[in-house]
Protein backbone atom coordinates (compact mmCIF):
# COMPACT_ATOMS: atom_id res chain seq x y z
CA UNK A 1 0.00 0.00 0.00
CA UNK A 2 2.73 2.35 0.98
CA UNK A 3 4.70 1.79 -2.26
CA UNK A 4 1.70 2.50 -4.46
CA UNK A 5 0.98 5.72 -2.58
CA UNK A 6 4.57 7.00 -3.13
CA UNK A 7 4.61 6.05 -6.78
CA UNK A 8 1.30 7.83 -7.41
CA UNK A 9 2.58 10.88 -5.56
CA UNK A 10 5.73 10.80 -7.70
CA UNK A 11 3.63 10.55 -10.86
CA UNK A 12 1.50 13.48 -9.76
CA UNK A 13 4.64 15.55 -9.00
CA UNK A 14 6.11 14.75 -12.44
CA UNK A 15 2.84 15.65 -14.13
CA UNK A 16 2.72 18.98 -12.24
CA UNK A 17 6.33 19.73 -13.24
CA UNK A 18 5.53 19.01 -16.91
CA UNK A 19 2.51 21.30 -16.75
CA UNK A 20 4.63 24.09 -15.21
CA UNK A 21 7.25 23.70 -17.96
CA UNK A 22 4.57 23.84 -20.67
CA UNK A 23 3.05 26.96 -19.07
CA UNK A 24 6.48 28.58 -18.84
CA UNK A 25 7.16 27.87 -22.54
CA UNK A 26 3.82 29.42 -23.50
CA UNK A 27 4.58 32.53 -21.42
CA UNK A 28 8.04 32.87 -22.98
CA UNK A 29 6.59 32.54 -26.50
CA UNK A 30 3.93 35.16 -25.72
CA UNK A 31 6.58 37.55 -24.32
CA UNK A 32 8.79 37.04 -27.38
CA UNK A 33 5.84 37.74 -29.67
CA UNK A 34 4.96 40.92 -27.73
CA UNK A 35 8.57 42.17 -27.94
CA UNK A 36 8.68 41.49 -31.67
CA UNK A 37 5.49 43.53 -32.14
CA UNK A 38 7.08 46.47 -30.24
CA UNK A 39 10.25 46.56 -32.38
CA UNK A 40 10.27 49.22 -35.08
CA UNK A 41 9.86 47.91 -38.59
CA UNK A 42 13.13 48.16 -40.54
CA UNK A 43 13.57 48.16 -44.26
CA UNK A 44 15.59 45.46 -45.91
CA UNK A 45 19.04 46.32 -47.27
CA UNK A 46 17.68 46.31 -50.82
CA UNK A 47 15.28 49.13 -49.95
CA UNK A 48 17.94 51.57 -48.67
CA UNK A 49 18.05 54.69 -50.82
CA UNK A 50 21.75 55.47 -50.20
CA UNK A 51 24.36 53.07 -51.55
CA UNK A 52 27.03 52.85 -48.85
CA UNK A 53 30.66 51.88 -49.47
CA UNK A 54 31.13 48.10 -49.34
CA UNK A 55 33.16 48.20 -46.11
CA UNK A 56 30.35 50.16 -44.40
CA UNK A 57 27.33 48.15 -45.60
CA UNK A 58 27.00 46.07 -42.45
CA UNK A 59 26.42 48.92 -40.08
CA UNK A 60 23.28 50.79 -39.27
CA UNK A 61 22.60 54.16 -40.83
CA UNK A 62 23.92 56.96 -38.63
CA UNK A 63 26.46 54.77 -36.81
CA UNK A 64 30.12 55.71 -36.67
CA UNK A 65 32.57 53.57 -38.65
CA UNK A 66 33.54 50.30 -37.00
CA UNK A 67 36.99 50.12 -35.44
CA UNK A 68 39.40 47.69 -37.06
CA UNK A 69 40.52 44.93 -34.67
CA UNK A 70 44.07 46.28 -34.74
CA UNK A 71 46.12 49.03 -36.32
CA UNK A 72 45.70 48.76 -40.11
CA UNK A 73 48.83 48.16 -42.20
CA UNK A 74 50.59 51.49 -42.96
CA UNK A 75 50.10 52.76 -46.51
CA UNK A 76 51.82 56.18 -46.29
CA UNK A 77 53.85 58.50 -44.07
CA UNK A 78 53.07 61.80 -42.38
CA UNK A 79 54.59 64.83 -40.64
CA UNK A 80 53.08 66.46 -37.55
CA UNK A 81 55.47 69.32 -36.91
CA UNK A 82 53.68 70.55 -33.75
CA UNK A 83 55.20 67.66 -31.79
CA UNK A 84 58.20 67.02 -34.05
CA UNK A 85 56.93 63.88 -35.79
CA UNK A 86 58.56 63.58 -39.23
CA UNK A 87 58.18 60.66 -41.64
CA UNK A 88 56.09 58.47 -39.30
CA UNK A 89 54.04 55.60 -40.77
CA UNK A 90 50.26 55.68 -40.84
CA UNK A 91 47.27 54.21 -42.63
CA UNK A 92 45.11 56.76 -44.49
CA UNK A 93 41.53 56.05 -45.61
CA UNK A 94 39.36 58.35 -47.66
CA UNK A 95 36.01 58.65 -45.87
CA UNK A 96 34.32 61.45 -47.79
CA UNK A 97 31.02 59.66 -48.42
CA UNK A 98 30.63 58.39 -44.86
CA UNK A 99 31.84 61.68 -43.40
CA UNK A 100 29.22 63.67 -45.26
CA UNK A 101 26.54 61.34 -43.90
CA UNK A 102 27.80 61.76 -40.33
CA UNK A 103 28.76 65.45 -40.30
CA UNK A 104 26.80 67.52 -37.84
CA UNK A 105 25.12 70.27 -39.84
CA UNK A 106 27.24 73.17 -40.92
CA UNK A 107 29.63 73.08 -37.93
CA UNK A 108 33.12 72.91 -39.53
CA UNK A 109 34.57 71.42 -36.34
CA UNK A 110 32.70 68.19 -37.05
CA UNK A 111 33.52 67.68 -40.73
CA UNK A 112 36.17 65.28 -41.95
CA UNK A 113 37.23 63.83 -45.28
CA UNK A 114 39.81 61.21 -44.26
CA UNK A 115 40.69 58.98 -41.32
CA UNK A 116 44.29 58.31 -40.38
CA UNK A 117 45.26 55.40 -38.12
CA UNK A 118 48.50 55.75 -36.12
CA UNK A 119 50.34 53.89 -33.39
CA UNK A 120 49.30 54.80 -29.84
CA UNK A 121 52.80 56.08 -29.00
CA UNK A 122 52.73 58.86 -31.59
CA UNK A 123 51.86 62.30 -30.16
CA UNK A 124 49.18 63.52 -32.59
CA UNK A 125 46.87 66.13 -31.03
CA UNK A 126 43.62 67.86 -31.88
CA UNK A 127 42.39 71.25 -30.65
CA UNK A 128 38.90 70.02 -29.72
CA UNK A 129 36.50 71.61 -28.74
CA UNK A 130 38.01 74.62 -30.49
CA UNK A 131 38.25 74.97 -34.25
CA UNK A 132 40.66 72.56 -35.95
CA UNK A 133 44.08 74.24 -35.91
CA UNK A 134 46.74 71.52 -36.04
CA UNK A 135 47.85 70.21 -39.42
CA UNK A 136 49.26 66.93 -40.70
CA UNK A 137 51.15 66.68 -43.99
CA UNK A 138 50.64 63.45 -45.96
CA UNK A 139 52.80 61.96 -47.32
CA UNK A 140 55.80 63.16 -45.39
CA UNK A 141 57.38 66.27 -46.90
CA UNK A 142 60.50 64.17 -47.55
CA UNK A 143 58.47 62.36 -50.26
CA UNK A 144 57.38 65.65 -51.87
CA UNK A 145 53.99 66.95 -53.07
CA UNK A 146 52.44 66.53 -49.63
CA UNK A 147 48.83 67.50 -48.91
CA UNK A 148 47.87 69.32 -45.71
CA UNK A 149 45.01 68.09 -43.54
CA UNK A 150 43.46 69.76 -40.49
CA UNK A 151 43.25 67.50 -37.44
CA UNK A 152 39.55 67.54 -36.50
CA UNK A 153 39.53 64.97 -33.70
CA UNK A 154 41.80 62.28 -32.22
CA UNK A 155 40.45 59.25 -30.37
CA UNK A 156 42.02 56.18 -28.81
CA UNK A 157 40.61 52.89 -30.12
CA UNK A 158 40.65 49.54 -28.28
CA UNK A 159 41.85 51.17 -25.04
CA UNK A 160 43.68 48.89 -22.58
CA UNK A 161 44.09 46.07 -25.08
CA UNK A 162 47.13 44.85 -27.01
CA UNK A 163 45.60 46.37 -30.18
CA UNK A 164 45.33 49.99 -28.90
CA UNK A 165 45.90 52.70 -31.52
CA UNK A 166 44.69 56.20 -32.45
CA UNK A 167 42.06 57.12 -35.03
CA UNK A 168 42.57 60.66 -36.34
CA UNK A 169 39.75 62.41 -38.21
CA UNK A 170 41.17 64.76 -40.87
CA UNK A 171 39.81 67.47 -43.15
CA UNK A 172 41.72 67.85 -46.42
CA UNK A 173 42.85 71.36 -47.26
CA UNK A 174 43.23 72.99 -50.67
CA UNK A 175 45.59 71.00 -52.89
CA UNK A 176 48.25 72.46 -55.16
CA UNK A 177 47.57 70.83 -58.52
CA UNK A 178 48.86 68.70 -60.15
CA UNK A 179 49.33 66.33 -57.24
CA UNK A 180 49.36 62.52 -57.32
CA UNK A 181 49.45 62.01 -53.52
CA UNK A 182 45.77 62.20 -52.62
Amino acid sequence: MRGSRTSSQARLAQQAARQQQALLKKQQAAAKKALKALRPKTRSRKQHAVKQPKKQQNHPAGAAPLAPAGLPVPNTTFDFTLTGILGAQCHLDSEFEMATQHSHGSDPRCRWTHIMYVAIGLDVRDSWPGDPANTVDIPSSAVGDSVSYLVVFVEVVNLNTPTTYKRVFLQRQTVDWPNNNL
